[in-house]
């Protein structure tokens, strides 16, 4: 007889066992499940939130309506010395008031010599929007992005005007926005 009562002692105690483990799931699957309602509860204030806001609710977000060069556009040296190492791209984004603002997009700067014969492409510079969060300025007379473009391994144009083509496409609505202006540079030499 002793023998069964083990038997039955141990089968209690897996099943005690089983049922504590059984039990600890559900009150996991329980804390999940809260979790999602009350996801799910956040998600649909937010669409009926969106919904009170109307259809045209992206016409009156701030957002990019065009973009402009600074006046300060144009070559660039960090020492005091001639000549200048390449070009400083200060660059606006504008919206629908004509107020600058900060946005998120992929700058790309081309730079060219359109004064020969042929265009000379000096330069092409990429910026993503990672990196032009870190090129913002803002302060008490100027907000603006600044974006440096050194001389490439051609050198610098053979003359002291530069084109500068800046492209912007902004991460908002998808546009693409495009200024150009010519700037000049302090040469010493040239290709």
């Amino acid at each position: 007889m002793t023998g069964g009562c083990s038997n039955n002692t141990d089968r209690i105690a897996s099943l005690s066992a089983e049922l504590t483990q059984r039990d600890a799931r559900i009150d996991t699957l329980t804390d999940q499940v809260d979790s999602l309602k009350a996801s799910l509860a956040q998600r649909e204030g937010q669409v009926r939130t969106l919904q009170a806001l109307g259809d045209k609710r992206m016409e009156n977000l701030f957002r990019v309506d065009r973009i402009r060069l600074g006046r300060h556009t144009g070559g660039y040296r960090e020492a005091d010395s001639e000549p200048d190492e390449g070009i400083r791209v200060y660059l606006k984004c504008v919206d629908t008031h004509g107020d600058t603002i900060k946005a998120a997009g992929d700058v790309t700067v081309h730079l060219f010599d359109l004064a020969g014969d042929e265009p000379v492409r000096i330069g092409e510079y990429s910026f993503g929007v990672d990196e032009i969060e870190k090129r913002w300025y803002a302060g008490p007379l100027t907000y603006h992005y600044r974006f440096d473009c050194p001389w490439g391994e051609g050198g610098p144009p053979l003359r002291n005007d530069v084109t500068v083509r800046v492209i912007f496409v902004d991460y908002l609505t998808g546009k693409k926005f495009s200024v150009q202006k010519n700037v000049s540079a302090t040469l010493g030499g040239g290709r």
